[in-house]
């Protein structure tokens, strides 16, 4: 269940702090965009439509969303680089089985995330095994911890 929202006279003093951490954070963003850019269509074109332009930007931010809205799996390089260019389309000039990123380039992407917690590295045959008996061993103790917790008593 929610919480009712508060007046600003109930608010302690640690949620008056981070709110005004937050129109401090606003307010600073606000006047560094207005000094280095000359209005919203200067914004878009050199940050947003950059960004839409670049494959590179654009897979990042795929996989990082990819990342945090799905369950975890074991998936390699090679299927994370598809699955943009599956989800997305592909880019105009990229044949059916060209990659959509060259691998040296998915890596340094994939390394980056890993610094956020999103993907974890898992390297050789013998790791890759041991993640992947980890994960069967957790779903059947989940599994097994709902089936204990559903009988009567």
């Amino acid at each position: 269940m929610a919480e009712k929202e508060k007046n600003p006279s109930q608010l302690t003093e640690l949620e008056n702090h981070y709110v005004d951490l937050y129109v401090i954070n606003c307010a600073a963003l606000y006047h560094i965009l207005r000094i280095k850019y000359n209005g919203p269509k200067d914004i878009a074109k050199k940050i947003f439509i950059k960004t839409a332009r670049s494959k590179i930007k654009m897979a990042e931010n795929y996989l990082f969303s990819y990342g945090y809205r799905n369950p975890p799996a074991i998936l390699s390089p090679t299927e994370l680089n598809k699955m943009p260019k599956r989800d997305l389309g592909k880019p105009h000039g990229l044949s059916d089985n060209e990659m959509y990123l060259r691998p040296a380039i998915i890596t340094q992407i994939l390394q980056e995330l890993e610094q956020y917690e999103v993907y974890h590295n898992v390297k050789g045959k013998k790791e890759l095994r041991r993640k992947k008996e980890q994960d069967q061993k957790n779903q059947i103790s989940s599994a097994n911890d709902q089936a204990v917790d559903l009988q009567p008593t």
